[in-house]
């Protein structure tokens, strides 16, 4: 990160941040099937999802072969986070499972898996729905974690104006710098811009 001194040159407006999923829905939904005896955290089926709450509605279907030790054996996952184990005998049938209320980052891997290796000849089956119940930012989640955290600049729910003259700090290789546009920016000349003004920093 660069930080410069600018001042506008025109008055700019930032355009509000466009959700990438908007506040209910649509669903999408996947399903898959394992070969016989899957090992270890197969993936059955899985979807990759943008930033946002979602509801992942899931169904675990043990098709044939089953034992023992297929019982809850099949997981829901966000990357290599477990969410939810299944509830399920160890006899072939379809068990739908209880709906997970889930916060997920941008480019999350959704996912159902086997957990452990299948019983032998065991086949697992599984659908996954994930409808969006709350939108995330366009480019995904930024953490700040207080004072000397990386900087980050997200367009917020409504526009903002800069006006023509307003002194800036800004990184010259992040999203508010490359929103405004170096045509609308011209260094900052002490002396000069410095009277009766204050600065906003990126």
């Amino acid at each position: 990160m660069t930080l410069g001194r600018y001042v506008l040159t025109a008055a700019v407006t930032v355009p509000a941040g466009v959700p990438s999923y908007g506040a209910a829905g649509p669903a999408s939904t996947t399903s898959g099937t394992t070969s016989a005896t899957p090992g270890a955290l197969t993936v059955i089926t899985s979807q990759v999802l943008g930033a946002g709450t979602f509801l992942l509605s899931w169904t675990a279907t043990l098709a044939t072969a089953a034992a023992a030790g297929d019982a809850n054996n099949l997981g829901l996952y966000s990357g290599t986070t477990l969410l939810a184990a299944s509830v399920n005998a160890g006899t072939v049938g379809t068990y739908p499972q209880g709906a997970s209320d889930t916060y997920l980052g941008a480019g999350a891997t959704v996912a159902v898996k086997n957990i452990a290796a299948g019983s032998a000849g065991s086949v697992y089956s599984a659908s996954l729905t994930a409808t969006p119940l709350a939108g995330g930012d366009n480019k995904g989640a930024v953490a700040w974690t207080g004072a000397g955290s990386p900087a980050g600049w997200t367009a917020g729910d409504f526009p903002v104006t800069f006006l023509a003259g307003t002194p800036l700090w800004l990184d010259n290789g992040g999203d508010l710098y490359a929103t405004i546009g170096a045509a609308n920016l011209m260094a900052f000349r002490d002396g000069t811009d410095a009277v009766g003004h204050s600065a906003l920093s990126n």
